[in-house]
C-alpha cells in the first residue's frame, strides 16, 4: 500500500513540474541584429539557435545563424532571410526560401549576405517545409485533333 501511494505522489508531482513549464518563445533576438521567428511551437521543440552574429567586416553585413536540431531524427528545415534597414522596414528584394536537412542531434550554420549596404537588421523565420502538389492534367487522347 505505501508503494502505490509512493507512487502515485511521485506521478502527481511529475505531473505538476510538467504544468510549470512556460511554453518556448516563438519569436528570440539571439543578437541585437538578428531576430529569429519559429513557424510554430512544433518547429521550436525540434530546433534551437546557439550562436549568432553579424560580420560586418565588408561593406555588405553578413548573418551567421546557427540552428541546432534537439530530436534524434534528421529533419528538413526551411528558412528564409530578409534584411532590413536602420528604421526595421524590410529592404527591397524577395528572399527565397531555402530547403536544407538537418541531421539528428546534429547543427546547421545558416549564412546569409545582405544584397545592400544599407542593411542594418536580419529576421531569419524557420519552418517546416511545405509540399505543395501541383496538379497537371494528362490529355485525353479521344479529345485529341490531328493537324
Amino acid at each position: 500500500m505505501k508503494f502505490k501511494l509512493a507512487a502515485i505522489l511521485i506521478m502527481v508531482m511529475a505531473l505538476c513540474a510538467c504544468a510549470k513549464q512556460e511554453p518556448l518563445p516563438l519569436v528570440v533576438d539571439p543578437h541585437p541584429q538578428i531576430r529569429v521567428i519559429f513557424g510554430n511551437e512544433s518547429v521550436r521543440n525540434c530546433f534551437d539557435i546557439t550562436n549568432a552574429v553579424v560580420d560586418t567586416s565588408s561593406d555588405l553585413p553578413r548573418c551567421i545563424v546557427r540552428v541546432v536540431n534537439l530530436t534524434q531524427q534528421r529533419v528538413p528545415l526551411e528558412y528564409k532571410v530578409v534584411w532590413e534597414d536602420q528604421y526595421g522596414a524590410p529592404l527591397l528584394y524577395t528572399a527565397a526560401w531555402q530547403r536544407t536537412p538537418v541531421a539528428e542531434t546534429g547543427e546547421k550554420t545558416i549564412v546569409n549576405m545582405a544584397k545592400t549596404p544599407g542593411a542594418a537588421r536580419a529576421t531569419v523565420t524557420l519552418r517546416f517545409p511545405v509540399d505543395v502538389q501541383i496538379w497537371v492534367p494528362e490529355p485525353d487522347p479521344a479529345q485529341q485533333t490531328s493537324y
